[in-house]
């Protein structure tokens, strides 16, 4: 039986969480615009390098992301775990705009562009998160003691 008071304060225990992963979103897809229009795309056939440069980014930062926050105990941890993860890198990458670009370079016969990019952007996100998560642990256990400080 849910009552009128523990739905509201249960409402209201969440605010904070979703008002640090809007503020993360607003920094994220900023810096990813930014990014994007410093970076322009490359060679005759338009390889999207500013889209491939800020997934990959952010897939390394996600891994080093969640291995520091994982390890370290931190004041407010659950906000800057969901500001951080789930609102600027979230807000940073995009899925989207790279599945628009595959398509588009699909379309104008680049094969071998879209292949290219479909691999460096799938394989090079998974090593680049396992590539942060190893420079987090790097962190963690080499330059700042151990997980218990």
């Amino acid at each position: 039986m849910h009552n009128r008071r523990g739905e509201m304060h249960q409402q209201q225990s969440k605010s904070p969480v979703h008002l640090a992963i809007a503020l993360g979103a607003m920094l994220g897809t900023t810096a990813r615009f930014l990014i994007g229009q410093a970076i322009p795309p490359l060679g005759p056939g338009a390889f999207p390098l500013g889209t491939l440069v800020v997934n990959l980014t952010g897939c390394l930062l996600l891994g080093l992301a969640q291995t520091l926050l994982r390890t370290r105990r931190l004041p407010y941890a659950h906000l800057l775990q969901a500001g951080i993860t789930v609102g600027l890198l979230g807000g940073f990458t995009t899925f989207s705009t790279f599945s628009v670009e595959t398509i588009r370079l699909l379309q104008t016969g680049q094969f071998i562009y879209a292949l290219a990019y479909q691999a460096l952007s799938l394989v090079g996100g998974v090593v680049a998160v396992v590539v942060g998560g190893k420079l987090g642990g790097q962190v963690v256990h080499g330059w700042l003691g151990g997980a218990d400080q």
